[in-house]
């Protein structure tokens, strides 16, 4: 594994911590400024569309990789992909399951920062 795969898979589990303890801070970090999101609904999220969600009260209590992370490098940025199980609540509304992950990964002048992503309930 090459040192970029390795700060990349800390990058992956500090965003993992963060939404699972809703640290806006640290995802207002990790994530860039020109995030587009495709949530598991199909929606186009923006960052702020993505942090207002836990502002308005996305509450995970679980959040674990059921896979590890993929990682493809690709020069400035990379690709990675894991599968992740989910509980949480939103809106007062309970939901789980499993989560496909796909996010771009790009290293700027703020290091490297989430600026697209996918998801995808797999069950």
């Amino acid at each position: 594994m090459t040192s970029k795969e390795s700060e990349l898979l800390q990058h992956e589990d500090r965003l993992r911590a963060a939404m699972l303890a809703g640290d806006i801070d640290a995802l207002d970090h990790l994530i860039g400024d020109a995030l587009t999101f495709i949530n598991h609904d199909g929606r186009w999220l923006s960052k702020s569309d993505d942090l207002d969600a836990y502002r308005a009260g996305l509450d995970l209590t679980k959040l674990e990789f059921a896979t590890p992370p993929f990682v493809r490098l690709l020069g400035d940025a990379a690709v990675t992909s894991v599968v992740a199980d989910i509980v949480g609540t939103f809106a007062g509304q309970k939901f789980s399951g499993a989560f496909a992950y796909t996010r771009v990964w790009q290293c700027g002048l703020q290091g490297w920062q989430v600026v697209a992503g996918h998801c995808s309930q797999v069950r």
